[in-house]
């Protein structure tokens, strides 16, 4: 990073900076992995208006996100992963982070933002439902919650809303009732992790359907036969 300074215009800096050949002068990405960088994330980053992906996973920085993100209309691609930073999810707006120490809900506004193809916010300490709307984000190729303290059941519709997914991740929560069956519906689907949950009921024979699912786990959950459902629902009753 000795070689960011003015002696060379900024578009030409080694590691990590990429100006739009359209848009000249303009930052269009940032990918800083791996770099042992740690402090906070400057808010002057909110300046970079032309800024599409901005990658900063495996390094050492904390404290919160600044707000100045959301000012970033272009922003497709957010990588922090892997960092420790922390704070409420619910005042974060659009971003999708993994591995750091997030708390809090999942803000419904995530739901509405139509560019994101992927949704990762694995390993934090989220908790409450996932907000409907994100289940309603046609884009998604790619879904995980796992390793949270997030709750709930799953929509019926969740595999004709999400109908371009190729994996779906809720391991490790807190999710109840059945296995949508129109999980069957997503053709392209994967990978289906939803192990270490209270999922229960039958694993619906409709899965069987998917010919190009590689990775199918559900254990660790209170799956079982018709005749272990009635018993433990007259158990739950009596």
């Amino acid at each position: 990073m000795s070689l960011w300074n003015d002696s060379v215009h900024f578009c030409n800096w080694t590691g990590g900076v990429t100006c739009s050949p359209v848009h000249h002068q303009r930052v269009k990405m940032l990918k800083l992995d791996s770099l042992k960088l740690v402090g906070s994330i400057s808010p002057s980053i909110g300046n970079l208006t032309f800024l599409t992906g901005l990658s900063l996973t495996n390094n050492g920085f904390s404290g919160e996100i600044p707000e100045e993100l959301g000012r970033l209309l272009q922003l497709k691609t957010i990588v922090l992963s892997s960092n420790s930073l922390e704070g409420n999810f619910s005042e974060l707006g659009s971003l999708v982070l993994t591995k750091n120490s997030f708390h809090g809900r999942i803000p419904i506004e995530l739901g509405q933002i139509p560019l994101f193809e992927d949704f990762n916010v694995a390993i934090n300490m989220l908790s409450g439902t996932v907000p409907s709307s994100l289940y309603n984000s046609s884009s998604f190729r790619f879904f995980s919650v796992a390793g949270n303290y997030l709750e709930g059941r799953l929509p019926p519709n969740i595999g004709v809303a999400l109908p371009i997914l190729q994996e779906f991740l809720g391991g490790v929560n807190n999710f109840k009732g059945p296995i949508p069956a129109s999980f069957s519906n997503i053709s392209g689907l994967q990978y289906l992790g939803l192990p270490n949950n209270s999922f229960t009921g039958l694993v619906p024979t409709e899965l069987g359907t998917l010919q190009g699912l590689i990775n199918l786990n559900f254990e660790n959950n209170h799956l079982g036969s018709k005749h272990e459902e009635a018993n433990e629902l007259n158990a739950l009753v009596h």
